[in-house]
């Protein structure tokens, strides 16, 4: 079975500027340098169906290895007036006379498929149970389009709303695609006026809703089995699909999917793989972002220096110019909850913060207030002393991909607990207060989870929240610490290295009415993410 690979430029898209979903352009073309490179890994029979632009991008400026290049997206036959990408895609499964599996640019494999599995009439990476965009798209659907064929309408009136993920998809029923194909382009033509009143928030979604359930729903009417890579996912957030700091032997395939790919840390994990593995693409994408990159050499190792030196100038001029007053936005949040005014915090001058905070504790009278706002504005005055230490830590990043080099090399070898230690780098930053104040989760889609009102609610205790800075915004990213994590940060601040078999060993002794082997899973996944992260060496 031959792997496929689809990717085109719409007209009036430039790749060095537009995204493609990702946090910047140049994520989009690392992604799909390590995709292609991972399967070229395994495989040697890649095809990429394209277009003249695509052709342009992946092969004559990335030179990625496809063993054979298809232009068959320039024509204009594609109506993009209700932004279905997806349309040119599922053509593209149409095209083929041999068994094929189309892979998704942002999918990155680490082992070979599973042989029987190429051996299937449909393949496709898992089942999406009960999404609740598939149940939103539903309910529009049944009550406003016309025009709905009865498999459709059989789905749509089953509870699960079953949908088959993309990220891999393909087989050795040919046919199947060829009517799959002709079956979609019906249904949208049938029912564009009506798809093109979709509510911003839905239309989006809309492609998933071709692409999957229909796959899923057609293969069911025709009664071909559909068989997946994985176990059926109901969560869409996907834990799990982007645990890049498992690499290189935990796990064997990523799916950057949906807002993975908007996610900083992600984003940095996937430049730092591609550093491990293929450097000489890394330094390539990373000059290319250049001004007269051609005077660049190919793999020069000041490039992601260059890179770091010119994100520190950017650190540097925002922290200077950015309005000091939504450093403490969370204190004078809390502060507004509890004032008997009804307008928004007043402009509060940096350097007396305190004093308001002090001034308002004594208009309340309230110790358990006093003791949490005292303790939002420390978190808060912290983080900007972190702010001012990273500022001038450039020294220090520059010897993070050196970190990040070792422990990859560590990790590959199945014996690494037993035989290295570890300590805390000068990277370390963090923040140790009563409630937990965290702004964000690094591979939760809702970076946002934590509303600081929650902590109105509860009693104190004893959290620390770890700082990285986002490599994209230049900010610190913060990140509330699990009990095992806090245990682990505690014994290597007293120590400058430690061995990693103490560790687990007193780690099982610590949190002995924990089963060991879950603790032992959690540490490892801890590691992992530290060392990824540049905070431990």
């Amino acid at each position: 079975m031959k792997i496929v690979q689809t990717f085109w430029i719409d007209q009036g898209t430039d790749p060095f500027i537009s995204s493609f979903g990702w946090c910047s352009p140049k994520y989009h073309l690392m992604s799909w340098a390590l995709s292609c490179l991972q399967l070229h890994k395994f495989y040697d029979n890649i095809e990429l169906i394209t277009d003249t632009k695509g052709k342009e991008l992946l092969v004559d400026i990335l030179k990625l290895p496809y063993k054979k290049v298809r232009i068959e997206l320039d024509h204009s036959k594609f109506d993009t007036s209700l932004d279905l990408w997806v349309m040119k895609k599922i053509y593209s499964y149409s095209l083929h006379d041999e068994p094929f599996l189309n892979v998704d640019g942002d999918v990155f494999i680490f082992k070979s498929f599973p042989e029987k599995l190429l051996t299937e009439k449909l393949i496709a990476q898992n089942i999406e149970q009960g999404f609740w965009y598939y149940k939103e798209l539903v309910k529009i659907i049944n009550d406003r389009f016309t025009d709905v064929p009865q498999l459709i309408k059989n789905e749509l009136n089953d509870f699960e709303n079953s949908g088959a993920n993309a990220g891999i998809i393909g087989g050795a029923d040919l046919r199947f695609f060829s009517s799959y194909y002709s079956f979609v382009k019906n249904f949208v033509e049938k029912n564009r006026s009506v798809a093109e009143q979709l509510p911003f928030n839905v239309s989006g979604k809309y492609n998933m809703f071709i692409e999957q359930l229909i796959f899923f729903a057609l293969a069911k009417d025709k009664r071909v089995p559909i068989n997946y890579l994985f176990d059926p996912v109901s969560n869409p957030d996907f834990d799990g699909y982007a645990d890049f700091h498992c690499l290189p032997e935990e796990i064997s395939y990523i799916h950057a999917l949906g807002d993975f790919k908007k996610n900083p840390w992600v984003c940095d994990q996937l430049s730092k793989r591609l550093f491990l593995d293929y450097p000489a693409y890394f330094y390539k994408i990373e000059s290319l972002f250049f001004e007269n990159h051609d005077n660049f050499p190919l793999e020069s190792d000041s490039i992601p220096y260059v890179s770091l030196t010119r994100l520190f100038e950017k650190i540097s001029l925002r922290h200077k110019s950015e309005n000091k007053n939504e450093k403490f936005i969370r204190t004078l949040t809390l502060v507004k909850r509890f004032d008997s005014l009804n307008d928004d915090p007043p402009a509060v001058n940096p350097d007396y913060v305190f004093d308001y905070v002090v001034d308002t504790k004594k208009r309340f009278n309230n110790d358990a207030f006093s003791e949490l706002i005292e303790d939002v504005y420390d978190f808060e005055r912290q983080k900007i002393e972190a702010e001012n230490f990273v500022c001038s830590a450039l020294s220090y990043f520059k010897q993070e991909l050196d970190w990040i080099k070792k422990s990859s090399f560590i990790f590959s070898d199945s014996e690494w607990i037993m035989n290295s230690s570890i300590r805390l780098t000068n990277l370390a930053l963090w923040i140790e207060s009563k409630w937990d104040w965290a702004n964000n989760r690094f591979l939760n889609s809702d970076e946002n989870d934590n509303k600081i009102e929650n902590n109105l609610e509860l009693p104190p205790h004893y959290h620390v929240t770890l700082l990285i800075l986002d490599k994209i915004s230049g900010e610190l990213m913060e990140h509330s610490l699990t009990q095992i994590e806090i245990y682990f940060i505690s014994i290597l601040s007293t120590e400058e290295y430690v061995s990693t078999k103490i560790i687990f060993e007193n780690a099982e002794l610590f949190f002995e009415n924990i089963e060991s082997e879950k603790v032992n899973q959690f540490l490892q996944s801890s590691i992992r993410f530290l060392a990824f992260s540049g905070i431990i060496q």
